[in-house]
């Protein structure tokens, strides 16, 4: 009786699952890898340490893409396509991928991060806070407004890695800056993957209201 009783409740909270739930955890959890990111930007950050942090957030990630996969082959009825969804949590568990890889890579080359891409980190962790709320299933629907909001600031992390491209070549081009340029393209990159995200849900609300 005791393990039919555990698997009932399994099932039960397996139906109370929601696909924008799980796609608002994976943000979280990109938000945790971007949080680890922004510390490594700090002067007196152990990088032992981070680099170990955002590797198992990375597999957490990971995890709760495999959950949403598989949440998708369960359900008849989605609030966006299942394209869109599944393009929207690939290009989200790029923008771990990709965090985690900027801190391996300021750990490789002991190089602290300047402030453009500190700067554009911090619009990457606002983007995802916007999407969490975008997704947030109170409200019946996927808010399409906070999405854009979202995407805006998506767009900054250019911004930002134009302004740093602009600061480093106007200098000598040392080692340490050619480092730092490669860290604010990989930030730009986060960006990108960022917008790809948030373009994938938009697009599936287009969908649906036309």
């Amino acid at each position: 009786m005791t393990r039919l009783w555990m698997w009932l409740r399994g099932r039960r909270a397996q139906r109370r699952q929601t696909l924008a739930g799980t796609l608002s955890a994976q943000a979280a959890i990109a938000i945790e890898g971007v949080e680890l990111a922004l510390r490594a930007c700090e002067a007196d950050a152990d990088l032992d340490e981070l680099a170990e942090r955002i590797t198992q957030v990375e597999r957490r990630g990971d995890a709760t893409r495999l959950q949403l996969v598989q949440l998708l082959s369960t359900r008849v009825v989605t609030p966006l396509d299942r394209e869109d969804l599944f393009r929207f949590s690939r290009s989200l568990d790029d923008v771990l991928d990709n965090t985690r890889d900027f801190v391996l890579e300021t750990r490789a080359w002991q190089v602290q991060p300047d402030a453009h891409s500190r700067a554009g980190l911090e619009h990457v962790r606002a983007g995802l806070r916007r999407l969490i709320k975008a997704l947030d299933g109170s409200a019946g629907h996927i808010n399409r407004e906070l999405c854009l909001a979202a995407r805006k600031e998506g767009r900054r992390v250019r911004e930002r890695y134009d302004d740093g491209l602009r600061q480093l070549f106007s200098g000598d081009l040392s080692m340490q800056a050619l480092a730092r340029r490669e860290l604010l393209r990989r930030v730009d990159v986060i960006g990108l993957r960022l917008i790809e995200a948030i373009d994938a849900v938009v697009d599936g609300i287009v969908k649906r209201t036309v």
